[in-house]
């Protein structure tokens, strides 16, 4: 039944080949493996420790309360 339907409707099912399937493989699991050990490898030259952290937050909190943190009337 189904056969006949996808006939009728034109639609052709094809199996991937194993080399297609490697591909994907290799794009998705290994592609993306490779991606991930680089951007680590990138963040792993900056390092932030407490006191570093500390001071971010300081100099935030000090931006948001100047003039432009009050709304506007």
């Amino acid at each position: 039944m189904w056969e006949l339907q996808r006939r009728l409707a034109g639609i052709v099912l094809e199996v991937n080949t194993p080399e297609a399937l490697m591909a994907l493989k290799l794009v998705f699991a290994r592609g993306a493996a490779a991606a991930h050990l680089v951007s680590a490898w990138l963040i792993s030259g900056f390092s932030l420790d407490e006191a570093r952290h500390r001071d971010i937050r300081r100099q935030l909190a000090q931006r948001d309360a100047g003039p432009l943190a009050t709304p506007a009337e």
